[in-house]
């Protein structure tokens, strides 16, 4: 009778578990895509520079072409928030490649460019105004051969909005 009681408490702790998590999974969050597409050929830091002053992008699928310099401003405020980002570069033949953003665990392709410390960054511009700049490298080189460029790159990214 005691095993019975138990087996019958575990059985009810499984499908409230259950029910628990498959109402959570099958919430739909609102999902933003962004596809940066990049020049043939580049490698180097990117930048995009986001403009507080405007309102946010609110479409649920956003296209930034990256310019040769690879800094881009854009007429949107930063959100964050679920976002997939897409980085797609064009190739030789002219089609374009989804590039795989760098992972250190794993041994990967140094024939084909990777992207390289995506993140978001913040500066201050004067006593209330922060700008957001989401910056990442394109490339083959290891990631531990790039933090010294990396550094220099935000040093001037900072530079240029600060004094802008």
């Amino acid at each position: 009778m005691g095993q019975q009681k138990l087996l019958r408490e575990k059985v009810i702790k499984l499908f409230y578990f259950l029910a628990c998590y498959f109402s959570v999974s099958g919430c739909k969050f609102d999902e933003k895509v962004i596809n940066y597409f990049i020049p043939r050929d580049f490698t180097g830091n990117i930048a995009i520079i986001y403009n507080n002053d405007y309102h946010s992008c609110d479409e649920s699928l956003v296209n930034y072409q990256i310019p040769n310099d690879g800094i881009l401003k854009v007429k949107c405020s930063f959100t964050d928030g679920a976002i997939i980002s897409n980085y797609i570069q064009e190739n030789s033949l002219g089609n374009y490649d989804t590039l795989d953003v760098e992972n250190p665990v794993f041994k990967h392709d140094t024939s084909k460019n990777r992207i390289y410390f995506p993140r978001i960054l913040s500066f201050s511009k004067g006593v209330s105004k922060e700008v957001y700049v989401k910056t990442f490298y394109i490339g083959k080189e290891k990631a531990s051969n790039l933090e010294k460029d990396r550094f220099f790159f935000e040093r001037r990214l900072e530079d240029l909005i600060i004094t802008k």
